[in-house]
Order: C-alpha cells, then structure tokens, then sequence
C-alpha cells in the first residue's frame, strides 16, 4: 500500500506570509517607538487611518 501525505492549504503556514507579517511587526513595533509622548493615543490613530479603507481621504488635519 502506497501512502503520501499532503497538506491542507490552511493547515501549513506560507512562509512567505510568516515572513511578511514577521516584517509588520517589525514595522509597526517601530512606528509605536517613534512617538515620544503619548504613544498608545498616536499609534491608534495612524493605525486606523492606514487600515481604514477611505482613511486618507476623510482626514482633515
């Protein structure tokens, strides 16, 4: 009897996907570590205004 594994899409991480989020936390570990004062305050909005999809377009500064 002849058996071979195979993997389910879901079931083994794309390690170009692992590399990616590797490198956002990266990113974004060193946006927070940027703001000297209020850091949770400004992380949150730059945050919700990069993830939101009109975010720009609705930001009057």
């Amino acid at each position: 009897m002849i058996t071979k594994a195979v993997a389910v899409s879901g079931s083994v991480p794309d390690g170009s996907l692992v590399g990616q989020l590797r490198r956002l936390r990266r990113f974004r570990r060193a946006v927070y570590e940027s703001f000297t004062r209020w850091p949770d305050v400004l992380f949150e909005m730059v945050d919700a205004l990069l993830c939101h999809p009109a975010g720009w377009s609705r930001c009057r500064i």
